[in-house]
């Protein structure tokens, strides 16, 4: 073992311990290089150390874990070549841990390797609460079985629960071939993460070019990620944002290539968490990239058409239209003069407008001082339909009242029959208002209403409003 005076960095080489090596089998003498080293950083912040491994086939019997700031570095990716044995059965194969009974250690990580799982169900590369200075470079993690991931990051059991600041550059994972659904970068409850550029296949089958059922990128509950020059392919999801148990707050997206995945980009939250400051520049489509699918998703700007808008999308803005997005919780009932709204029920997360009455909500919006013209688009679906039954809407729309009052005075100013699709719960987006300039007040409400006692109304069943988009013309 070397070690400098000042900083008390120290490093081993596992040739060191050769002797402890059987059939190929590596495994101890890597345990006994991670045992000798420093069990701690120095107050310089510096790591425990660095394990050198040789270049060659290094065979794996069993789960190594790291509980130390270690660094395992090989002789490049093109040189030192890790595989699990015939006989390995742990669920993973390098475990960095935290220690909470050690003083915080920065500086973990994989340098210069690549590891063939050989279809193997277990993880590459897992690591639990790995806290500052983590870096993952030159990595490449290959034949990944379908059931598990190749890389794992998760919060930790002790008192420190996050992982953060963690950087991958020039990462790569594929999978072993199109089956699976589980992704191959696994986030939970990580921030401050910056990957450059890694990739993701989803399938490998020679030419690779089925698209595969398992995410490339799934990050949940997580916060500051930024990626740049990544790129995913043959993937069910390129990059799966996940808010569960808080929101995702901070994604970033630069110049990243996707190809061949059924939707390239999905974010979702719940009610009460969100995915929020989604912000995607500059992507690149190769092969057919496949859509991108936002719900429940605050503060989003995506330079890419088209867009999914979800029932619970706020402040979007694409390329070439820029949207508002009034959700269904928005909608309230019409309180003016004359009073349309005779009903007000919730049904499957929108506002439920019966067949047998002339029902209305309000919407109330602020217009960006840069719009000069917008169109009204209504998203409703019908509960039941039948081939042939259609439904008449209608909309006035102006400056909000002046008493402050969440009303919209004046009549209808528009009216659109429309057929009803032939299948019950299909969404249908329909433009109530177009080409409209911009008043002289920027704050704006719209009143929304079905016509269910009008002859020309002839769905005999009820229809639910899921929101309204607000999208500039010009």
């Amino acid at each position: 073992m070397t070690q400098t005076a000042f900083f008390e960095t120290a490093e081993v080489s596992a040739t060191q311990y050769a002797d402890l090596v059987v059939a190929g089998d590596w495994t101890a003498a890597i345990e006994k290089c991670i045992e000798v080293l420093p069990a701690k950083s120095d107050i310089e912040g510096q790591s425990g150390g660095t394990v050198r491994l040789p270049s060659g086939l290094l065979k794996v019997s069993k789960k190594i874990t790291v509980n130390k700031a270690i660094v395992i570095e090989g002789a490049g990716a093109a040189s030192t070549l890790i595989v699990p044995s015939s006989g390995f059965t742990d669920d993973v194969l390098f475990d960095f841990v935290h220690d909470p009974l050690l003083t915080l250690a920065p500086g973990a990580g994989v340098k210069n390797l690549i590891i063939n799982m050989q279809n193997t169900p277990a993880v590459a590369i897992r690591g639990a609460g790995l806290y500052d200075n983590i870096l993952f470079e030159n990595v490449r993690v290959v034949d990944v079985n379908g059931t598990v991931n190749a890389f794992r990051f998760i919060p930790s059991d002790g008192s420190l629960k996050i992982s953060q600041t963690m950087t991958f550059v020039n990462v790569y994972a594929r999978s072993h071939d199109g089956t699976g659904t589980v992704p191959l970068y696994y986030f939970e409850q990580c921030q401050e993460v910056v990957l450059e550029n890694t990739k993701a296949i989803g399938s490998y089958g020679g030419s690779g070019t089925v698209i595969g059922t398992r995410p490339g990128f799934q990050i949940v509950d997580s916060r500051g990620f930024v990626f740049i020059g990544c790129s995913v392919a043959f993937c069910k999801y390129g990059f799966d944002l996940q808010a569960n148990a808080r929101d995702v707050n901070g994604v970033f997206l630069y110049g990243t290539t996707v190809e061949s995945c059924n939707t390239w980009l999905r974010a979702r939250g719940l009610t009460v968490n969100k995915v929020r400051e989604l912000n995607v520049s500059r992507i690149r489509l190769e092969g057919g990239g496949g859509g991108c699918d936002i719900d429940n998703v605050a503060r989003a700007s995506i330079d890419y058409q088209p867009v999914t808008l979800g029932l619970d999308v706020t402040n979007f803005s694409g390329p070439q239209t820029e949207c508002l997005f009034i959700s269904p919780r928005e909608l309230i009932p019409n309180l003016g003069n004359p009073a349309e709204f005779t009903s007000d029920a919730s049904y499957a997360a929108g506002r439920l407008m019966p067949e047998s009455s002339t029902s209305a909500v309000i919407a109330n919006f602020v217009l960006p001082t840069h719009w000069s013209s917008y169109s009204i688009i209504l998203i409703w679906t019908p509960t039941q339909s039948k081939s042939g039954q259609q439904v008449k809407l209608g909309i006035h729309h102006g400056p909000m009242a002046p008493d402050g009052n969440q009303t919209v005075a004046g009549s209808v100013s528009g009216t659109y029959v429309k057929p009803a699709p032939e299948a019950a719960f299909t969404q249908t987006r329909t433009v109530l208002a177009s080409g409209i300039p911009a008043p002289a007040t920027i704050m704006r409400g719209a009143r929304i209403t079905r016509f269910g006692d009008d002859s020309t109304d002839t769905l005999d069943s009820p229809v639910v409003f899921q929101g309204l988009i607000i999208q500039r013309n010009s």
